[in-house]
């Protein structure tokens, strides 16, 4: 679920949780980079 704020912000809600995706580096791009060595997601 999410919601879009007046001043620009989508706010969102997990319904369901599952394990973490570790990463090993984000960069300051704009949308941000995440780099992880073997997540098991595809691109």
């Amino acid at each position: 679920m999410s919601v879009k704020i007046p001043n620009g912000t989508t706010f969102e809600i997990a319904a369901t949780l599952s394990l973490a995706k570790l990463f090993t580096a984000i960069s300051n791009a704009k949308p941000a980079v995440l780099t992880a060595a073997a997540h098991g997601l595809q691109s």
